[in-house]
């Protein structure tokens, strides 16, 4: 084996630059020469072609254009040399692989391609805002890199050790940035980020698997970071805004602080990390610590954690504001501690300066120190959880409205307190109502609202997901939409007579569920020794009527595995199907043998003679008594006046009764029920006049 060559002009990093390279007797051709090789001046392509291994220099621009060829091995500005005035504007076209910009060289990218492994060299720039850059791109130190559009692909490194920023465009995986500082206000970010940097995003996508690296800091304030997330030993990882996906994990020595924004499920501290919370909102099942790397430490003034919090032995939890959903775990050998005061156990004070780990069927409340409401029930686990009590804000006992234009949320509602949530106003998630009064009569409520001792009366708006109405507890629903998942515990009433109610429905051992009207879009669970009454005007039991039925008449059903439908005291429809077995693999309607299901005649809206049907002789009560706030027999609104809407609500029920009745009524004559409208303006116009 042996080299021959015509010239050789330089040798860099291996490579030899000019002519050829004779090797086993075959010609290779090497890339060009360090000088120039294309003229000064303003050159295009089209028309010009440009093949492989050229070059550009100083005071030159090149640019290529839809249908541009330039190929491989093409150099912007020379080897060891700054030059000046050197540009590559590329807006279409294709230029090959192994592009390379040297020093004083810039390359402004708005559309076209540039092939695999392009690098851009010490103290050159690379500005994308449209077109593809192929994989392996290479921004070295102390060069300068932007964008804002484009595509750039995978397992690209840039070590620039200058501010990079990216506004917009697209990133494919596995990018590498190390050095200097990043800025991301917009744009996508493929999965496999590594940040040896410093992070400042505040808008934009980053995919999955973003990582933090060792010692590295992420200032995250808007924008959307994927899932599993890590923040390494050592970081530092402030999250203020935006969302965070499912797992993201707080490594040992790492240091997270989460003022705001979104963190997703899963969410987990490991040995050493330290975790500060003041707002924001953190998903399903955070843990705190693990079965092989212990002691995570966590502390919360602030902010809202969802369902199912564990600490584990070793690790630590101090809680002192904020909100924490149900299923807190307190682990044997774990350190929690609570923060407030005002504890009670039940409706009496608490004394004690640990939590008595065997709650039973009892409920463990009081008030954190800034103020917050927070309510612990059997399904909570607080094994030994530790006490510190301190002053408190006083508490407002004057009415409190929220709504558009009064935003002040109180952090729950406790003893004496009374609150109304109209049109426009927002209650945060785990909002806990102790011994209080809620009404809601528009805005929205969020999820894992817990209620106890308290009554909440909800006529429009809407509700979050998993709300829990708890021991002494009142709920009347006339209107509104109620989440998935709502649970009515021991002890507790709910009477439900409009709205709607979403997703499954759950009444558990000891609860009262009234129903005399709404829809209801999910299934239904009454659990053993709950208590199921439904009010209406007719019922069957696999189709066939229940007939027989007096009026004010309550009868078991105590059926099992059968449909029972009918029309409810407001009108509609309803059906469940009274299954003894579901599952969460076959979900269904599940009503257990041991619970308590009756059904109860009513009157019929419009009804105000009481003889089951609406009729013509309805008519004569409401006309006879019209005007009238004293005999309110034909009041069917229940305005305490009789008036013309309750003509509207005889005519828009006329032929409406309860099945046995039903049989009974003869059918009218044509235009019965147009003449009896006729005299509907002659009474308004007497009553005027009158």
């Amino acid at each position: 084996m042996f080299f021959s060559h015509e010239k050789m002009t330089n040798r860099s990093r291996g490579f030899i630059f000019g002519g050829s390279v004779v090797l086993a007797n075959l010609m290779w051709p090497t890339p060009e020469s360090s000088s120039q090789t294309l003229p000064s001046g303003t050159i295009d392509a089209p028309p010009m072609v440009i093949g492989d291994s050229e070059s550009i220099g100083a005071n030159t621009t090149l640019n290529v254009y839809d249908a541009g060829v330039v190929g491989n091995f093409f150099k912007v500005g020379l080897i060891n040399e700054t030059t000046l005035n050197t540009e590559l504007n590329i807006s279409g076209g294709e230029v090959g692989r192994n592009l390379t910009v040297y020093s004083g060289g810039v390359v402004n990218m708005s559309g076209g391609i540039i092939g695999r492994t392009p690098s851009i060299l010490r103290g050159a720039e690379f500005h994308l805002s449209g077109g593809t850059v192929g994989e392996l791109f290479r921004a070295r130190y102390d060069s300068i890199f932007s964008m804002s559009g484009g595509y750039l692909g995978k397992s690209a490194t840039i070590t620039t050790g200058n501010t990079v920023n990216i506004s917009g465009g697209e990133i494919d995986s596995s990018l590498q940035i190390s050095d200097g500082e990043v800025n991301i206000t917009g744009g996508i970010i493929g999965n496999g980020f590594d940040a040896f940097t410093t992070v400042n995003m505040s808008g934009g996508v980053v995919g999955d698997q973003f990582t933090a690296k060792t010692g590295k800091r992420v200032y995250f304030s808007g924008g959307e970071i994927g899932s599993s997330f890590l923040a390494s030993a050592g970081s530092r990882v402030e999250i203020s805004g935006g969302r965070v996906g499912n797992r993201f994990a707080a490594a040992s020595g790492s240091n997270v602080y989460i003022t705001g924004g979104t963190v997703g499920e899963d969410m987990l501290a490991l040995s050493g990390s330290n975790v500060y919370i003041s707002g924001g909102e953190i998903g399903i099942d955070f843990r705190i610590g693990s079965q092989i790397d212990r002691a995570a430490n966590v502390w919360m003034s602030g902010g809202a954690i969802d369902i199912r919090l564990s600490v584990l032995n070793g690790s630590s939890f101090r809680l002192s504001g904020g909100t924490v959903g149900g299923g807190l775990y307190a682990h044997s050998g774990s350190n929690v501690e609570i923060v407030g005061g005002d504890f009670r156990l039940n409706r009496s004070d608490y004394a004690g300066s640990t939590i008595d780990p065997s709650l039973g069927s009892g409920l463990f409340s009081g008030r954190l120190q800034d103020g917050s409401v927070f309510i612990f029930r059997d399904t909570d686990h607080l094994n030994n959880v530790k006490l510190t009590r301190v002053a408190l804000p006083e508490i407002n006992l004057d009415p409190i409205v929220i709504d558009s234009a009064n935003h002040g949320m109180p952090s729950g509602l406790s003893s004496g307190q009374t609150l109304t949530l109209k049109e426009g106003g927002v209650l945060g998630m785990n909002y806990a109502v102790f011994d209080a009064e809620l009404h809601i009569e528009g805005g929205h409520l969020g999820d894992n609202a817990e209620l106890a001792y308290s009554t909440v009366n909800i006529s429009g708006g809407t509700v979050g997901k998993q709300m829990r109405a708890l021991l002494g507890s009142t709920v009347n629903i006339t209107g509104g939409v109620i989440g998935s998942d709502y649970s009515a515990n021991a002890y507790s009433d709910t009477h439900i007579s409009g709205g709607v109610i979403g997703g499954a429905f759950r009444a558990h051992s000891g609860s009262d569920v009234n129903i005399s009207g709404g829809e209801f879009t999910g299934r239904f669970l009454a659990l053993d020794d709950s208590h199921v009454r439904f009010f209406g005007s007719a019922f069957y039991v696999d189709g066939v009527l229940i007939d027989g039925l007096a009026l004010g008449e309550t009868v078991s059903i105590d059926q099992r595995n059968v449909e029972l439908a009918g029309v409810l005291a407001d009108g509609s429809d309803f059906s469940f199907m009274l299954n003894t077995e579901s599952n969460n693999q076959n979900p269904a309607d599940l009503f257990r043998e041991d619970a308590l299901i009756t059904i109860t005649l009513t009157q019929v809206l419009g009804d105000y003679n009481l003889n089951g049907t609406v009729d013509a002789a309805d008519y004569t009560v409401w006309a006879d008594n019209f005007g009238s706030t004293t005999n309110l027999a034909a009041d069917g609104n229940g305005n305490g006046i009789i008036d013309a809407a309750d003509y509207t609500v005889w005519q828009d029920n006329f032929g409406a009764g309860n099945a046995s009745a039903l049989s009974l009524l003869p059918i009218p004559e044509p235009g019965t029920l147009a003449l009896l409208g006729l005299g509907l303006p002659m009474m308004l116009r007497r009553r005027a006049a009158a």
